[in-house]
């Protein structure tokens, strides 16, 4: 069996179900209905279950199977349904794009004819399908209409005067007749100047600006707030805190150079290895003790050696071990009575 269907729309198909003598068979069980699709230029790969399962219609040896537009999105379909009781029953199915009922008809039931891949039709009135002259007495006369007999000469549309060829069109001639001139030009670049204007886009290279430090609503809003420009030059809402002065290229540009000389200068003071660090007085932790001086108790006490421990004075060396850093005058529970540091 084989059939039409229109592509991509869900359908029903039916067909019966025989037995081996070919006589219907009612109520037939383990029904299985399969589909394999594929597309102009493949090939079938292979049977898959249906969406749906084929169903009886009442008890009388007919069935009927619903599929989806997912399934007939194809261009072939093969369709297998099984029983226990029946042969296998085989479908192929052959889809195109439109209903399949309007393919070679009008909607008025005549043929269409169709020659070297176009449609042909009669024209009988370029005023269309007006039969009667109603719609077109109603708008010009017989003495000002267009009738077929325009089609044949140039003023009208007849592919065998060759309009769009050499004769006219191809050598220009045909042009003349377009009403362009230069009060157009003038026109149509007014109108562009206007709405340049109104836009305030003359202000971006030819027109200077009312205020250059106010460029949002409180000036001459040449950039109204959160505009996408708005936004590239403002860190906020507000295009007035835009100020040329300070925030322009050239002045970010200004700021980059000195920050740059200021840099070459500091390096300069530092010296290669970090030499005029050294001069760069040290900071007082407490007292008259200062932070290097300060670093230093900490390394004896942390990281020196030690001596006269158990007895009343404590020693700790600096790392050189030839001076005591520390000195410190116990009892004999630690406890210390008399510090005395050594910071040279």
């Amino acid at each position: 069996m084989e059939l039409l269907r229109q592509k991509n729309i869900a359908t029903y198909i039916a067909f019966p179900l025989v037995d081996a003598d070919g006589d219907p068979v009612v109520g037939a069980t383990g029904l299985d209905s399969e589909i394999d699709a594929w597309t102009d230029g493949a090939a079938p790969d292979g049977f898959a279950d249906c969406t749906n399962e084929a169903t009886q219609i009442g008890a009388t040896g007919m069935y009927y199977l619903s599929l989806t537009n997912t399934e007939m999105n194809n261009d072939y379909i093969i369709i297998q349904i099984k029983s226990n009781e029946a042969k296998t029953q085989v479908i192929l199915i052959r889809t195109q794009v439109g209903d399949p009922l309007n393919a070679a008809v009008t909607d008025d039931g005549t043929a269409i004819n169709v020659a070297s891949g176009r449609v042909e039709a009669d024209v009988l009135l370029i005023e269309g399908a007006d039969p009667t002259d109603t719609i077109r007495d109603a708008v010009v006369d017989d003495a000002t209409r267009i009738d077929a007999s325009a089609l044949n000469t140039l003023s009208g549309h007849d592919p065998g005067e060759a309009i769009m060829g050499a004769t006219d069109l191809g050598t220009g001639s045909g042009f003349t007749a377009i009403p362009w001139n230069a009060a157009w030009d003038a026109e149509v670049q007014s109108e562009v100047h206007d709405e340049v204007l109104l836009n305030n886009l003359d202000h971006l290279m030819k027109t200077p600006v009312s205020d250059k430090t106010k460029l949002g609503d409180t000036g001459g809003n040449e950039v109204p707030d959160d505009t996408v420009l708005s936004l590239m030059i403002c860190k906020g809402s507000d295009s007035d805190t835009f100020n040329a002065t300070t925030d322009s290229l050239e002045a970010i540009r200004d700021k980059e150079a000195d920050i740059e000389t200021d840099t070459q200068d500091l390096q300069t003071q530092i010296g290669a290895a970090g030499a005029g660090l050294s001069a760069i007085p040290p900071a007082t932790i407490e007292g008259a003790v200062d932070l290097v001086e300060a670093i230093k108790v900490i390394l004896a006490f942390c990281a020196g050696k030690s001596n006269g421990g158990g007895t009343a004075t404590i020693n700790f060396r600096n790392q050189a071990d030839d001076l005591n850093r520390i000195t410190m005058t116990v009892d004999a529970d630690g406890n210390r009575s008399a510090v005395a540091i050594n910071v040279t």
